[in-house]
């Protein structure tokens, strides 16, 4: 499957907006001076007019030329990038966020390491923790266990000064639909 119109038709469609809440709460009470947001896999610019709206800079990257395009459409900033190789020098954002991305990349240790690299305070995640039917998914779902162990591996190569695992706000009330919210703190 490509990252085409058909595919962001039907991820518009299934996004969770209730994360959007919860990133925005998580910027507010764990990054409150952060203006400045990389949103990496932005997809066609959802979370990112979202994350405008609530007076946020947002700049977004994606590798599909018909997200980046539908996006500066609406008039966003964003561009054609992979996650795991950012066209920005160092610290160039307050702040990286991605909103189902990980499980997408062949390397998501590479694309932690890179939000980080152009991430001044830190970044969020957040990944699917069910068993999900996205056949863009090449891994289908992360468990605590291995994303404790994911980041303390990058920690050794990365500037990880802390880091929680939370459940979304869905993932409380339902738990066969567990997705994980990473916060990164960088030191």
């Amino acid at each position: 499957m490509t990252y085409d119109e058909k595919y962001f038709e039907w991820r518009d469609e299934n996004i969770d907006r209730t994360e959007w809440q919860d990133i925005l709460n998580i910027l507010r009470k764990s990054f409150p001076t952060a203006r400045r947001v990389l949103e990496i896999g932005c997809g066609t610019g959802r979370l990112m007019e979202f994350l405008i709206s609530h007076g946020y800079d947002v700049t977004g990257v994606d590798i599909s030329h018909f997200a980046v395009g539908e996006c500066k459409k609406k008039g966003l900033k964003a561009l054609v990038a992979s996650a795991e190789k950012l066209p920005f020098p160092d610290d160039s954002f307050d702040l990286t966020i991605s909103q189902h991305l990980l499980e997408h990349l062949v390397n998501p240790i590479q694309g932690i390491k890179e939000a980080l690299r152009v991430a001044k305070y830190g970044s969020i995640h957040i990944v699917p923790g069910h068993w999900n039917k996205d056949p863009t998914h090449i891994i289908n779902h992360f468990t605590r266990p291995f994303l404790n162990d994911l980041l303390r591996l990058i920690s050794y190569e990365a500037p990880i000064k802390s880091y929680e695992i939370l459940l979304d706000s869905v993932s409380k009330v339902n738990v066969t639909l567990t997705d994980y919210i990473i916060i990164i703190y960088k030191s």
